[in-house]
């Protein structure tokens, strides 16, 4: 399991510099980090992972028809020209690594790291923030505590275990 989680932060913090440094993203990272995913669920042996996984796609459609409606109506813009693909199936990978709760903690969480990182941080672009390599980082972090804690935070209630 260490080999998986020191591959899956290498690959998480390959996606934070590039999405940084490019606003771009290469597919083979997003391959073998979704790759790892699985892997890692299938290592812990959580078979009632899939119900959870469904949960957290739905949670996803849902954040994603808001995010269009909100850039269309409102806005009146393109939500393409605004999240980019590399967002997109960055959010689905999270939706495979954690349980649901875990997953709208994980989310709401890393956005407001990237909303107060977006704020304070001067971008080559400031009408773009690198959101895939922000949440990157913060899942590393949640990938090294697991590490260090020698325990599942993605998919054990953090709340109630302590």
């Amino acid at each position: 399991m260490l080999l998986v989680n020191t591959l899956i932060c290498l690959l998480l913090l390959i996606i934070g510099i590039q999405d940084y440094k490019d606003r771009e993203v290469s597919l083979w990272v997003f391959i073998a980090l979704g790759t790892m995913a699985c892997l890692k669920i299938i290592l812990y042996g959580f078979t009632a992972v899939y119900i959870e996984v469904l949960f957290n796609m739905v949670i996803l459609l849902i954040q994603m028809l808001l995010l269009y409606l909100y850039f269309n109506l409102i806005r009146k813009k393109n939500i393409v020209g605004m999240i980019g693909l590399g967002d997109i199936i960055f959010f689905a990978i999270i939706a495979l690594s954690f349980s649901l709760v875990n997953f709208i903690l994980f989310q709401i969480l890393s956005l407001i790291v990237a909303l107060v990182f977006s704020v304070f941080a001067q971008f080559k672009n400031k009408e773009f923030i690198p959101l895939a390599g922000i949440q990157a980082i913060c899942l590393m972090l949640v990938v090294g505590l697991e590490m260090g804690l020698g325990t599942s935070l993605s998919y054990e209630l953090v709340i109630m275990s302590y």
